[in-house]
């Protein structure tokens, strides 16, 4: 947590400048322990916000990331079968296992391709719902953050 920026300087210049206009009334009422106490409470409520805020986006970014990853898996899975569709039945094929290839039959694998595509493309599906989810709490946050700065404008020189 930050600390609080010195506010002697700005004070002396409200003086100044409340002295010349005659409103030292004003300058006191800004400076009474109720105010300070709502100036408080609104910074604590600005930095709530602001750290749910850097949570989404980071949530929001690793989404996007596992997403880009998911649709590469798809895609791979999709041009594998395009591939395995054009061999003919009794084409030898091989299946990866680690550091070793082991024969299967062009179904098996044409069976896994299909299950990685399916898999795929729920994994997606599921991974596009929460997003949409963190960008409604993000639109959510956002709004709470502009209704904070009507309220208190001061707040983001306070900051």
């Amino acid at each position: 947590r930050k600390s609080r920026p010195d506010t002697s300087q700005l004070h002396q210049t409200l003086d100044r400048s409340t002295n010349h206009i005659g409103n030292n009334h004003r300058l006191r009422e800004l400076r009474s322990p109720i105010s300070e106490m709502a100036n408080e409470a609104n910074r604590d409520t600005f930095l709530e916000i602001q750290g749910r805020m850097i949570e989404i986006t980071g949530k929001l970014k690793q989404l996007q990331t596992q997403i880009r990853g998911k649709e590469g898996e798809k895609k791979r899975a999709f041009l594998t079968l395009e591939e395995l569709k054009q061999l003919s039945e009794d084409t030898n094929t091989y299946k990866s296992i680690v550091t070793r290839f082991v024969l299967e039959s062009k179904s098996v694998l044409m069976n896994e391709q299909e299950q990685k595509f399916k898999d795929s493309e729920t994994a997606i599906a599921s991974l596009q719902s929460s997003k949409e989810y963190l960008e409604r709490q993000m639109a959510e946050v956002e709004n709470n953050l502009r209704e904070l700065l009507q309220l208190d404008p001061g707040i983001k020189f306070a900051i």
